[in-house]
């Protein structure tokens, strides 16, 4: 029974960030076609790309805890794009993503949720 709801929980993952991908691929288009900044346009591209990841279901079996390990390059895409202090928030938002997923890495108080795979 546990494989189960481990198996639907990936697959409303996948489904959310199904979501996401489309949400985010619009929303790059937009900015294309308003005429946004070269940069702005890249940093929703990398955003597209992150959710595209989490969706693909081969994706997830391949890379353990992708959704945290990706968010990473983005904290780190996100610093680089405020000191070079881009027009836009999406850095910061990309640095509060990269500094959550770095703290839920390396934080495990009980010693043991990442070898038990247990979610």
């Amino acid at each position: 029974m546990p494989s189960t709801l481990k198996s639907n929980s990936h697959d409303d993952q996948s489904i959310l960030f199904g979501l996401f991908t489309i949400i985010c691929f619009a929303i790059t288009g937009w900015a294309i076609i308003d005429g946004q900044d070269l940069v702005t346009v890249l940093l929703l591209g990398v955003m597209t790309m992150y959710t595209l990841g989490n969706t693909l279901p081969a994706v997830q079996r391949r890379i353990p805890r992708f959704d945290r390990l990706a968010a990473l390059p983005l904290g780190v895409v996100g610093a680089i794009a405020y000191a070079i202090e881009v027009p836009t928030d999406l850095p910061i938002f990309f640095i509060f993503l990269g500094v959550g997923s770095l703290i839920d890495l390396l934080w495990d108080p009980t010693g043991n949720v990442y070898e038990d795979d247990s979610e």
